[in-house]
């Protein structure tokens, strides 16, 4: 059956469920491909968009060149699953088929590039559908087995370039597509070619081996008139390059159809700076995430800049070439692309082999670009590489990914489990949010008889992943956020309680002066922590808030004299921050509230968590609160005292943390139902902490839900 109207849909499907397709090789992919050239070959525009079911990522981008040099490149990526594979966008850019078979629209809303465009495509002949490109290697390696077709046509609308706004009325161009396997990393050189001229154009594919034995080829003409000429049974080809550049300067190629009849076309290219590369982002790209997954990078940069565009060559595997073409007199433009991964092709030693390790298509760009930055880490490495990364479903204030760094030397290898802690996208629960101060904390702590994980790099610029993070190794132990533990002896679950209270006495009894962490923070601790959560609830408050306001001024009136020694303070020490290895605390995390102060504020936070039977404490032989800071008295020293006080400041805390989460989820910052859920506790919180402090009377919370949950 030809290729039809249901065609034009990324649904290609075998009788299983809607997120399964025919092979499970990673780089099967549903995809398109548009190019737009002006008449005078000074402007190119291309575009694609695929999606791979098998490793539920969709990708598309945009290339813009100019006569001039200047080249802006868009990408950008999101998860797909089986419901969403007929959603053609990523990030601004959306590709949408208005009628099947005759016209498709493009997108590009306005965005941090400087490039937004509206777009719309109609074929001028007949597609040619290539044969079924079922090609190996020499070896026997599959390469590709997937169904491909080209098609010619024209193009209406408009493109915008920093602003100045661009008619495409009368460019003409091309599409094709594809779906199936193709591992065009392992490839060693394809040439394929879309001419067009006034009445007909060339479509054509030749894919070869490093030594030059064809492998595939076809192609043939399609004219106006909806005729089809004889399929090519084999294609010549001599290319002279730019100097010692990967991009074509001319080319002339046989095409010998299946009658013998033999057409001569040569190419130039009277622009030669009017291209797209393909390959990895340039080192000064400008990476955007999109949240849930998504991501949108971009950057511009000129080829008339010698280093420039050096970088672009190394980095690229193959490019399409705005080229003018001459057939029997009569002058076309169109596309000339050259692949070459592999071993190569000994023909052409422009584009020497490269390293095709960064291209293998089960990567993806985060896995890609860490890959690149820890390898900049570890220069001592011949091969750095990260496997099985997966994010951490834990907390809230951060984004955690767990996965595996692969250091090779010689022959020696060595494997690190590691955790990457990346900033949260702004707003965040907790700001302002301070990544390098966290990174100083761990790696001050490490050699004191606080159980923290190793802090092994930071990442301030947030160029990589497009928000700083930072690595450690990953620790040993399981963490009760909120399950009790279980299948454990009652007598593990009291050193468990024993254990948890001792780090924390730990915690206060580190050594500021030998860590250098008194300089964290300056000032009467208590008044500092008042004065910034009564500040975080003035930002993020809808309107007169009674009932917290009270508590707020409570606190203040009847604020006590501060612990007299100042010790370092967690901030967050919750059993759920807290793993355990055969009953005994292995590591502490989430550093973002630390600072130096009064220790018992630590106490009060733990005190109200305490009441909460989740995690640990929901388990039956869990302390009693009361044995449980008995134990902490002993083991640190220090006297408690003020605990009404001290619980009710921190129920005003997390009241707070609970309003700024109340925010977040009601103005689109989150959809995090857990922020949602926690919102009611703002109100529960409050009442407990005038309680503490000897307040009875009943006072409105004010507008502390979001407005979802008051409309339900």
């Amino acid at each position: 059956m030809p290729y039809s109207a249901a065609d034009e849909s990324f649904t290609h499907q075998l009788p299983v469920t809607f997120d399964h397709v025919h092979d499970p090789d990673p780089s099967w992919s549903d995809r398109c491909y548009f190019f737009a050239a002006s008449p005078d070959g000074s402007l190119l525009l291309a575009s694609g968009y695929g999606n791979n079911p098998n490793t539920g990522t969709g990708m598309g981008y945009v290339k813009v060149s100019m006569a001039d040099g200047r080249h802006w490149d868009l990408l950008a990526g999101r998860p797909v699953t089986g419901d969403d594979r007929g959603e053609l966008s990523a990030g601004p850019m959306r590709w949408t088929c208005v009628e099947p078979l005759k016209k498709w629209r493009l997108d590009v809303e306005p965005n941090a590039s400087g490039i937004a465009w509206e777009l719309y495509y109609e074929p001028t002949a007949p597609m040619w559908e290539l044969l079924p490109m079922k090609v190996h290697a020499e070896s026997g390696n599959r390469l590709a087995d997937m169904y491909h077709m080209k098609e010619p046509g024209h193009w209406t609308g408009w493109v915008e370039i920093d602003g100045e706004r661009i008619s495409v009325d009368g460019f003409h161009g091309g599409r094709d597509r594809t779906f199936g396997v193709r591992v065009a990393d392992k490839i060693d050189f394809w040439l394929w070619l879309d001419a067009g001229f006034e009445d007909y154009a060339i479509e054509a594919w030749i894919i070869e081996s490093a030594d030059g034995a064809t492998l595939y080829v076809d192609g043939g003409i399609t004219y106006n008139d909806g005729t089809l000429s004889k399929r090519f049974v084999a294609i010549e080809h001599d290319v002279e390059f730019d100097g010692d550049r990967k991009r074509p300067a001319k080319a002339v190629l046989v095409f010998t159809d299946e009658d013998g009849a033999r057409y001569r076309v040569t190419a130039d290219t009277p622009n030669q700076a009017v291209n797209a590369y393909y390959g990895l982002p340039m080192s000064h790209c400008q990476y955007e995430d999109l949240g849930n997954g998504g991501y949108f990078i971009h950057f511009l940069w000129d080829s008339n800049d010698s280093a420039q565009l050096t970088e672009t060559e190394d980095k690229s595997m193959a490019l399409d070439q705005l080229m003018r073409f001459d057939l029997d007199g009569k002058t076309g433009w169109g596309i000339f692309e050259l692949l070459m991964g592999g071993q190569g092709y000994r023909r052409y030693p422009n584009w020497a082999a490269m390293d095709m390790s960064a291209f293998t298509q089960d990567k993806t760009p985060t896995v890609r670009s860490l890959e690149a930055w820890l390898s900049a880490q570890l220069p001592d490495a011949d091969e750095v590489l990260v496997e099985g990364l997966d994010r951490v479903d834990f907390g809230h204030s951060a984004e955690m990914m767990a996965l595996t760094v692969v250091e090779r030397r010689g022959a020696a290898e060595t494997r690190r489990e590691v955790i990457l802690r990346q900033r949260p996208k702004p707003p965040a629960l907790l700001e302002p949010y301070d990544l390098p101060r966290q990174f100083e904390i761990l790696r001050a702590l490490a050699g004191t008889d606080v159980r923290v994980p190793p802090a092994l790099w930071l990442e301030e610029s947030g160029d990589v992943l497009g928000r700083p993070f930072l690595v450690m190794e990953r620790v040993g132990g399981e963490v009760f956020e909120m399950e009790a533990p279980s299948g454990v002896p009652d007598a593990t679950v009291v050193r468990m309680c024993q254990s948890l209270i001792e780090q924390i006495a730990a915690i206060h009894a580190v050594d500021l002066a030998a860590t250098g962490l008194q300089s964290l923070d300056t000032g009467d601790h208590l008044d500092r922590e008042i004065g910034h959560w009564a500040a975080e609830m003035e930002r993020v408050k809808r309107g007169p808030l009674p009932a917290l306001e009270r508590l707020l001024a409570e606190l203040r009136r009847t604020k006590p004299q501060p612990y007299p020694t100042v010790t370092l303070v967690h901030g967050d020490a919750k059993p759920g921050n807290f793993a355990f290895t055969d009953g005994t605390v292995s590591a502490v995390f989430d550093w973002e509230m630390t600072t130096v102060g009064d220790p018992l504020t630590d106490i009060g936070w733990l005190e109200l968590l305490w009441m909460q039977p989740v995690g640990i404490t929901s388990h039956p032989a869990a302390l009693g609160i009361d044995e449980l800071l008995e134990h902490y008295q002993k083991v640190s020293g220090i006297t408690l005292q003020n605990r009404p006080w001290y619980r009710a400041f921190n129920a005003f805390k997390m009241a707070v943390i609970c309003l700024i989460g109340a925010m977040l989820y009601d103005e689109g910052h989150s959809d995090d139902e857990k922020l949602l859920l926690a919102a009611y506790g703002t109100g529960l919180l409050t009442k407990v902490g005038l309680g503490e402090l000897g307040v009875t009377e009943e006072l409105e919370d004010g507008p502390v839900l979001p407005r979802q949950a008051l409309q339900n």
